[in-house]
């Protein structure tokens, strides 16, 4: 394959990252929902976890999938599932509906694409830590740009419009990725030379037996808890503090370019200080984040609340391109679809736990106060992970 259409692939995978990081922004349709249909918080906090469940499972999926079938049928299932999802989401008039509309059908089809575009673009490029945090900032931008748009569509045309039209903006251009990029077996370049430093390719299920990756496993969903408590309540946050929509729609974004941004600078920093150092700067990022949150609310000093947003959102970026470099480094290239696609699976935990935890306490307290106490406590144990896996890991015996 040429270097010309390698970077064509790129930037329309770029672009696709882009539009399916939309999911982020679900806390922009928490206010119009609540408001229509007089669902609680603690309910609607719940969807965001159910899709981000299935965004696991359909990255799972899509890891399976990608090694029967071509790109090309993984790219249209993901365009099946996310058309259904968003269309049905525009017609809804119960919860149940909500939850599976956009929890079950969108959340799938997001992990389908998500895995797919990563699967495909990071064989073709060499600096392929900077190919994934490239891939990952597309993902947690797609908040910022589309989330920005979409709330101003929101007040013009309403959420049911709204989410008709990304049902066919999502639908078309997966479509059009079908039909151009092929598989990635096809399009792999013999010549480039391989980074992975794993003594052997590792299947899944052997993966799975590691011990240092269930410590890493845990320490990613203590890390995910801590930014997903913020992520999933960001808008309905700021508008608690007497904000206006407008302004909580630009915290929104904020939260979600250091999102972004956290993605590609970690890879940048992977591939220049090693895992064990990215790992403790991760750490530090994100307790530094929470303590500023914390101190927010003793003083209402706006600019402590726009800088603790976004640390948190900066250092919670990180963590796909972390995994997606550990699960590589470690445990080889061969098998990194699946394998990638097993680790993210964790976030079916932290989805469920730290949304729905931050909900709970918003509606049993009445303030959002207790949540950044209870981020700081997940974030102390991010450091206590830390600190065993590096003292176990070990490239000798990745079984220990």
């Amino acid at each position: 394959m040429g270097i010309i259409l390698r970077y064509v692939y790129l930037i329309y995978g770029f672009f696709l990252m882009l539009l399916v990081g939309l999911i982020y922004a679900w806390s922009i349709f928490v206010s119009p929902l609540e408001a229509e249909f007089g669902w609680n918080r603690t309910e609607t906090s719940f969807i965001f976890s159910i899709s981000m469940v299935f965004f696991c499972l359909g990255g799972l999926a899509s890891g399976n999938l990608m090694r029967v079938f071509s790109t090309r049928f993984v790219f249209l299932l993901a365009a099946v599932f996310l058309f259904i999802g968003f269309g049905l989401s525009s017609r809804v008039h119960e919860l149940w509906q909500i939850f599976l509309a956009y929890g079950v059908f969108c959340g799938f089809g997001v992990g389908i694409t998500y895995n797919a575009v990563v699967g495909t673009m990071i064989p073709l490029f060499r600096r392929k830590g900077m190919v994934s945090g490239l891939m990952m900032f597309a993902f947690g931008l797609g908040g910022m740009i589309l989330g920005t748009a979409v709330t101003r569509i929101i007040l013009l045309q309403g959420w049911r419009t709204t989410f008709l039209g990304i049902a066919i903006a999502d639908a078309l251009f997966l479509t059009i990725a079908a039909l151009f990029i092929r598989s990635q077996k096809m399009v792999m370049p013999e010549e480039i030379e391989s980074d992975i430093v794993a003594i052997r390719d590792y299947s899944g299920m052997e993966m799975i037996k590691s011990k240092n990756f269930k410590v890493y496993l845990t320490w990613m969903i203590c890390h995910s808890i801590t930014g997903l408590m913020l992520i999933a309540h960001a808008s309905p946050m700021v508008l608690d503090f007497g904000m206006t929509a407008t302004f909580a729609a630009f915290v929104v974004g904020l939260v979600s370019i250091a999102n972004g941004s956290g993605r590609f600078l970690t890879g940048v920093f992977f591939d220049r200080n090693g895992f064990s150092r990215t790992m403790f700067t991760v750490c530090a990022g994100s307790s530094l984040g929470t303590i500023l949150l914390i101190i927010y609310f003793g003083t209402g000093f706006l600019p402590i609340l726009i800088t603790g947003c976004v640390i948190i959102g900066l250092f919670y970026g990180s963590s796909s391109t972390l995994t997606i470099n550990y699960v590589r480094t470690r445990f080889g290239s061969k098998n990194l679809a699946l394998n990638f696609s097993i680790a993210t699976c964790g976030i079916m935990v932290s989805s469920t736990v730290g949304p729905t935890l931050a909900g709970w306490i918003r509606t049993s307290t009445g303030s959002y106060f207790l949540v950044p106490i209870a981020m700081l406590g997940f974030a102390a144990l991010m450091f206590v992970m830390a600190f065993v896996l590096r003292r176990r890991e070990s490239f000798d015996d990745m079984s220990k």
